[in-house]
């Protein structure tokens, strides 16, 4: 047993029995999608959550806020986009602990992520805030991890103005932009330490130049997007912050796919935080004076891992939430809008990465 928390729970595998493909592919679409609870907290959320990843077809699909309310919800997503022609291998947890059991992991923490693939699996794990697949791309290694970093001490809500304590986020007038502050507050939170342990076990996978793939909700900002070329913007208030979660990232040989294609920290913020969702009744915070706007959604890979990244996009419904306050306007030009009189479900935008898989 290793010496870190980052403990996997072996797991007997559920396959949905088809979708295994014929030809090597060209391309890997990845979709990094936070489901907001199921899609419970907007109304027909869960057939939006269908039909949104319908419209786009990735290849892969790592979700987070999984939790099983009512039976197997990998199951029962896998079988519901198999009637629409896509046809997902997945892995169930809910089959090994039974429905209690299970809403009590993900209760806990234990287990709210979850991928929806179509290449077979050859193995799968659950751990603390991640899931692990190992999959077979024809004939190809690769092994997808899909994150859900700790919400605690949210710390990019310091310079802000407000407590980045969970839940309330209250107003606080000692507006916090030191660096060293900043990073001693964000280390309170099990990110860090989360983290390291994804990277610590994908250690192996990386260093045999098999295909990995980190993706999902951080929770935190990154080095790439609180620079000085952003620190009088989105309500930084002059804080340049080289974020622990991404820097790690980066450190351990891992390639953020948005920021690679859109260097532009300005001209392209890549925000997946808020979804300016037209379900939701109001935005977290609601002090007109705050900007919140943050990039905290991710899909990394390996810098060995052959893959070119082809195009990386947000995803989600168009405009903004500025201050509170709506607006119809875009800031982002690389962002796929959902159409008018379409249902988001999540709070959050996703990310969508195409990958071209060379020789």
């Amino acid at each position: 047993m290793r010496k870190n928390e980052f403990l996997f729970i072996a797991i007997p595998l559920l396959f949905n029995v088809t979708g295994a493909r014929s030809a090597e592919p060209a391309e890997i679409k990845v979709l990094s999608f936070n489901i907001w609870q199921e899609g419970t907290s907007i109304r027909s959320g869960y057939q939006a959550i269908v039909d949104r990843i319908a419209d786009v077809d990735p290849d892969i699909v790592t979700l987070v806020e999984v939790r099983n309310y009512k039976d197997d919800f990998l199951k029962r997503l896998a079988n519901d986009l198999d009637k629409r022609g896509l046809h997902y291998h997945y892995a169930s947890t809910f089959a090994k602990y039974g429905k209690k059991q299970t809403a009590d992991l993900n209760h806990k923490g234990t287990d709210d992520t979850g991928i929806l693939t179509k290449y077979p699996i050859t193995a799968y794990d659950s751990a603390k805030k991640s899931t692990r697949a190992e999959l077979d791309i024809n004939g190809r290694s690769a092994v997808v991890y899909a994150v859900h970093l700790d919400y605690q001490k949210l710390a990019q809500y310091e310079p802000r103005g407000y407590s980045g304590d969970c839940c309330a986020y209250s107003a606080n007038p000692n507006i916090i932009i030191d660096e060293k502050k900043m990073l001693a507050y964000n280390a309170q939170s099990k990110r860090p330490a989360q983290i390291r342990a994804v990277l610590e076990d994908a250690d192996a996978f990386r260093k045999q130049k098999d295909i990995v793939i980190v993706a999902g909700d951080f929770n935190e900002p990154s080095h790439l997007d609180w620079t000085e070329n952003t620190r009088n913007q989105y309500g930084h208030n002059g804080a340049v912050i080289n974020w622990t979660t991404s820097s790690l990232m980066t450190t351990a040989g891992y390639t953020d796919s948005f920021r690679t294609l859109h260097p532009n920290e300005v001209l392209n913020p890549g925000f997946t935080w808020l979804a300016n969702n037209t379900e939701r009744l109001n935005p977290d915070i609601k002090d007109p004076g705050i900007d919140e706007r943050d990039r905290i959604d991710f899909i990394y890979v390996n810098d060995n891992s052959g893959l070119k990244i082809l195009s990386s996009k947000t995803y989600g419904p168009a405009g903004e939430v500025t201050g509170g306050v709506r607006d119809s306007g875009e800031i982002e030009s690389e962002k796929i809008s959902v159409p008018a009189g379409k249902i988001w479900p999540s709070d959050h935008l996703a990310v969508l990465t195409t990958f071209g898989l060379t020789d």
